[in-house]
């Protein structure tokens, strides 16, 4: 029953209307007829992927994440001999990092590929290669108008009549339970999410007008008394005391504000939501329980469990799909994700000068991350001279050292100077 139901949908509904999303058909996994039927299970709200824009928290977790992925820059990399090179010549770096096609910057595709991925559950790009099989562009799919088929333990995806192999599709997942199909983390949160429109319907009824209620009269009225009580308790703006005629008493049928506990039950609802994206208060502008201190780990937090496992997501399907297999070994896509783990100004100082005195960074190394030029010199490791072994040997071979090169026997030159009675050359 089922199929023929969602068959005779599509034939007649579907292929009729199939822009109608913008007014809330949207689907999951291709399947518009399932994203209709997905009311709450206990709420009874109505809840799709395209809906779910119009609730403020799920508005501003995808928007957030959006707009952190494509800020990122994206690099093609070659790692050689223990050395690695931003290969801007790649025909991948340009589409990835800069225009993926004629009509979009790689910041808007990323950030309509996270927004896909965040509602629907999928991402997909076309990958469209040339002569040579290189890819040099991409084009979004729309997920809800996606279907994909397995044969012969080949993965084809079908869109708008055309089939391609998975080999040219980028398929970008929010959470899976076959490796196949991603679940969409809106319909998988129909209650958290059908709480929150309710809250919305319930504070709009609230909120510069009477709550619905009932009307009782201590005696009878005529049909025309009742009628005209009718017209003034409607007339006059929202909010205002009416006054009727006779001894009336009100009973409301919808409980105030403050006897259900609304802003404590909308804040429980709101951090729910935010922990479905994974996203700190603070990135919500909610600074209510926020301090300097625990605000900056929450920015730490989000740029590590947040973005790293989206980024590393993405990066593994690039380069899956983008690198020839001789290519595979040493070439790979890379998120630069050092800005979001910057700190202030005072501990980054603190970290490059760490890294540099240790030798494990060099100076123009440092200054590249600061988006400053390179010196000549700078590429040349320091370390700190007084670092030695802990140990007896370290500190008699700091004694013979010292001994014989740096405070030799009086009168006897050192680069041409001599000691003074203070140990200072002169």
């Amino acid at each position: 029953m089922g199929a023929k139901l969602q068959d005779w949908f599509d034939r007649n509904i579907w292929q009729t209307s199939k822009r109608g999303y913008e007014n809330g058909l949207s689907t999951i996994n291709g399947t518009i007829l399932e994203s209709i039927l997905s009311g709450g299970e206990f709420t009874d709200e109505t809840v799709t992927p395209r809906g779910a824009l119009k609730i403020t928290p799920v508005f501003i977790s995808v928007n957030v994440r959006g707009n952190t992925m494509a800020s990122l820059p994206m690099n093609v990399i070659r790692e050689e001999g223990g050395k690695k090179q931003v290969l801007t010549d790649h025909p991948a770096y340009y589409p990835l990092s800069q225009e993926p096609n004629k009509y979009m910057t790689a910041p808007n595709f990323w950030k309509t590929i996270m927004l896909h991925i965040d509602l629907w559950g999928n991402g997909y790009a076309r990958i469209n290669r040339d002569s040579r099989n290189r890819p040099v562009s991409f084009d979004i799919w729309e997920p809800w108008c996606v279907t994909k088929e397995i044969v012969e333990g080949d993965l084809f995806y079908k869109y708008e009549g055309e089939t391609e192999s998975s080999d040219n599709v980028l398929h970008f997942r929010f959470l899976s339970l076959d490796g196949v199909c991603g679940l969409s983390p809106v319909t998988e949160n129909i209650n958290t999410l059908g709480m929150a429109k309710k809250l919305q319907r319930y504070s709009s009824l609230i909120l510069g007008a009477q709550p619905p209620g009932v009307l009782s009269y201590e005696g009878n009225l005529s049909a025309p008394q009742q009628e005209q009580n009718r017209e003034a308790w409607k007339a006059g703006p929202k909010g205002e005391v009416k006054v009727l005629s006779g001894k009336w008493n009100y009973q409301p049928i919808i409980s105030e504000a403050d006897a259900t506990q609304f802003i404590q039950t909308k804040e429980a609802n709101e951090r729910e939501i935010f922990g479905i994206w994974q996203m700190p208060p603070t990135f919500a502008q909610n600074f209510i329980r926020a301090t300097y201190s625990n605000a900056e780990q929450g920015d730490l937090s989000y740029a590590k469990h947040t973005i790293t496992p989206i980024a590393t997501n993405i990066e593994k399907e690039c380069n899956m799909k983008l690198f020839f297999n001789r290519e595979k070994e040493n070439t790979y896509t890379k998120f630069n994700l050092n800005g979001l783990l910057r700190g202030d100004m005072a501990a980054r100082q603190s970290f490059y000068q760490s890294m540099i005195n240790s030798g494990v960074m060099l100076r123009n190394e440092a200054r590249s991350l600061e988006d400053l030029n390179e010196y000549d010199g700078g590429e040349v490791p320091l370390i700190q001279g007084a670092m030695i072994p802990a140990d007896t040997e370290g500190i008699d071979a700091l004694r013979k050292k010292m001994e014989t090169e740096v405070i030799p026997s009086a009168g006897k030159p050192v680069n041409g100077k001599h000691l003074n009675g203070h140990g200072v050359l002169n």
